[in-house]
């Protein structure tokens, strides 16, 4: 498989969600996910040293305006 270009992340993330064929304001925490891991499958031309390409995320349960609320941030990060 071609390595895409890091120029090229966003527009193949949506892609991806987009496959789902669903409006992305109706896609549920499951169609996301398996976007995101087909997404992270994806390879990308980034330098060739450790943790050039990674896919960090973070969740807990916040309190921001209101009740707790569980969440959960995907995120894909490249080094440049």
């Amino acid at each position: 498989m071609r390595k895409s270009s890091t120029d090229e992340a966003v527009w193949l993330l949506e892609g991806e969600l987009e496959g789902e064929w669903q409006a992305l304001a109706d896609l549920d925490t499951e169609d996301v996910w398996f976007a995101h891991l087909r997404f992270g499958r994806r390879p990308f031309d980034v330098p060739d040293t450790p943790d050039a390409d990674g896919l960090p995320f973070q969740y807990g349960t916040h309190s921001f305006d209101g009740s707790p609320i569980f969440t959960l941030d995907l995120t894909r990060q490249f080094e440049m």
